[in-house]
């Protein structure tokens, strides 16, 4: 239906889907980070996993192309979207994912 092009791109938005799940996962995490007083740990946290993306997406590009970019991409945000609840976990001892509003 959306033609050749489309069939091709679709491992990639598989691929960066995987990233945008655990956004959705955790998005309130940034919001509580802000709200509590830890702005300045959210902000080094999006500043050393932006800072860390660029190596690797451009190893990536370099080596296995889009595929490869989106991929460290992905992995990249999981990452940092971690290091966001882990913090969390640790300082407010709050588990600010959607799983754990299963836990109570």
């Amino acid at each position: 239906m959306f033609g050749d092009k489309f069939v091709t791109g679709s491992r990639v938005l598989l691929i960066l889907t995987a990233g945008y799940l655990a956004t959705a996962c955790t998005a309130l995490l940034d919001s509580l980070m802000n709200m509590t007083g830890h702005h300045a740990a959210n902000a080094r946290i999006t500043a050393a996993v932006l800072v860390l993306k660029l190596p690797p997406v451009c190893f990536a590009v370099a080596c296995w192309g889009i595929a490869g970019a989106a991929f460290a991409s992905a992995a990249a945000t999981i990452i940092g979207r971690r290091w966001n609840w882990t913090y969390v976990r640790r300082t407010l001892d709050i588990d600010g994912t959607i799983l754990g509003w299963f836990h109570r």
